[in-house]
């Protein structure tokens, strides 16, 4: 199994992080307070706004009991403001977003799309954010051109992370192989010089290129 195998999590574990995200409901019923382990929610009254965390807004609206309020980031025009902002800035860092808002975008147009206005709108937009930030993110990776510990991201959200977990691993692996080795690449430089030989190009330059 390759390390990029072993070090991604799966979307549904990545989404598992994002149902702990606080939502805007407005149920249909009434309850009590709810005594949850991330803390206590409710009173549930009929009309009235409350905040819950995203597994129980989904619940409570797949059993019709709620409505949800969306996020304030989750519409037509705030998305595109965003693929514009990405747009006229190529060369710069990832805008700032929600660290979740691709699992919490994807699960309300999946269970409350009709809580949205023009919801395949916002799927378009947000798909072509996607596209944009995706290829930034590659452009970024295979532009490294100096030797360093750490490569240093703003912005970049879970789901986008985990997408590039297995890459960025192989890369900061082959730096650390690269600087490891420099010594001994020094040391077999000064013999074929003294032996009046080519120098040779080493393994992990030929490695290192290809992210170049």
């Amino acid at each position: 199994m390759s390390l990029k195998e072993t070090q991604r999590l799966t979307c549904q574990q990545v989404e598992f992080f994002a149902d702990d995200e606080l939502i805007e409901i407005i149920p249909n019923i009434k309850l009590p307070v709810v005594n949850l382990i991330a803390g206590d929610f409710g009173p549930f009254e009929v009309g009235i706004p409350v905040t819950v965390p995203l597994w129980l807004a989904v619940g409570l609206k797949e059993a019709k009991r709620c409505r949800i309020l969306p996020p304030s980031w989750l519409t037509e025009e705030k998305i595109l403001a965003k693929v514009e902002e990405e747009r006229n800035n190529p060369n710069s860092g990832l805008v700032q977003l929600h660290q979740h808002y691709m699992e919490i975008a994807s699960k309300l147009l999946h269970v409350a799309s009709d809580d949205l206005e023009q919801p395949f709108k916002i799927r378009k937009a947000l798909e072509d954010l996607l596209d944009l930030r995706t290829n930034k993110l590659r452009k970024g990776l295979f532009n490294v051109r100096e030797r360093t510990p750490f490569i240093k991201i703003n912005n970049i959200s879970w789901m986008e992370l985990n997408s590039l977990r297995g890459p960025l691993l192989e890369i900061l692996c082959t730096f650390a192989s690269f600087d490891g080795s420099s010594e001994m690449e020094t040391s077999r430089t000064r013999e074929e010089q003294s032996q009046s030989a080519p120098p040779q190009e080493t393994e992990h330059r030929r490695t290192l290129r290809k992210y170049q």
